[in-house]
């Protein structure tokens, strides 16, 4: 996923990321959490064969020189699977 977005001009970036069942089938997550603890979840939504997650990174003094930062969303479904987003915000 690529979260573009100016650093410097917002305090913070929110997305929505989409995961569907390529089954049509409805899933339940287990647990989400990111790599670095820099993306967190503001909302789960069930949607039409899948769920909406709401994600945001807010960045600090430490973020705004930095040309891009690099983070790892890892979702655990209920069945066992785990699926791994990684995400990339740029700093142009």
């Amino acid at each position: 996923m690529n979260l573009k977005g100016l650093i410097r001009d917002d305090k913070s970036i929110t997305k929505t990321i989409s995961i569907r069942n390529n089954y049509g089938e409805r899933f339940e997550i287990e647990s989400i959490h990111s790599l670095k603890g820099l993306f967190k979840v503001q909302g789960i939504k069930n949607a039409t064969h899948g769920i909406n997650l709401v994600i945001e990174l807010e960045f600090d003094e430490s973020t705004t020189d930095t040309k891009y930062i690099c983070d790892n969303i890892s979702i655990n479904i209920a069945d066992g699977d785990i699926l791994n987003v990684p995400c990339v915000v740029f700093n142009f």
